[in-house]
């Protein structure tokens, strides 16, 4: 008996993606992904329920999607400290950190709707895993450009150092900050500010 192709769903258009984002998000202030039911998805974005299935086979195949686009545009976010001078000022650096939060706060729920669902979906825990990579390979080439000109310790593994200091911030970020009021917020910010300040410069004041 023959097996039937599993039918290849079309990619959806950058803009979809992104008007369910929006819906998906805004869903998001009042319940959990696992609770978000379609008929409440595509009303909330304003799609036909059956154009939701010309592109995606459920909510984890959006979920998918919705993980490689936003946790990319964070990446390559091109304010992110890791994009300055490795000669960079304690106060550039906190100017950067805050800006990567203000990018990073609209989209914090859905993150971590993200995040939750890697713990026990493989493909999504692969694709995560994925993802992050691209954050700490780009905080490694930061640490290795400091020690090519001298300003980061000679000693420090970039490669490691890059795997704790991402994390630190994408937990950091949603776990600590989110919750946190803007007063508490600031404060973070000044201590996520002096782990990467005396990470980068040896423990210097």
């Amino acid at each position: 008996m023959a097996v039937a192709a599993t039918e290849v769903k079309p990619s959806p258009r950058p803009e979809l993606i992104e008007q369910l984002r929006d819906g998906v998000e805004k869903l998001l202030e009042d319940t959990t992904y696992a609770e978000i039911k379609i008929d409440d998805l595509v009303e909330q974005a304003g799609l036909a329920k059956s154009t939701f299935y010309v592109y995606f086979d459920d909510k984890g195949d959006l979920l998918s999607h919705l993980a490689e686009r936003v946790i990319s545009e964070l990446i390559a976010f091109d304010g992110a400290w890791w994009t300055l001078p490795p000669e960079a000022s304690r106060d550039e650096i906190r100017a950067a950190i805050e800006a990567m939060f203000e990018a990073y706060l609209p989209h914090g729920p859905l993150i971590d709707a993200i995040s939750a669902t890697a713990i026990y979906d493989p493909g999504m825990q692969e694709q995560f895993k994925q993802l992050m990579n691209g954050v700490f390979e780009n905080i490694a080439v930061f640490l290795r450009q400091g020690q090519e000109t001298g300003v980061v310790p000679p000693d420090i593994d970039p490669s490691h150092t890059a795997f704790s200091l991402g994390w630190m911030f994408e937990r950091g970020f949603n776990l600590i900050m989110l919750p946190a009021d803007p007063r508490g917020r600031s404060r973070r910010i000044d201590a996520a500010t002096e782990i990467v300040w005396r990470t980068c410069h040896g423990g210097a004041g």
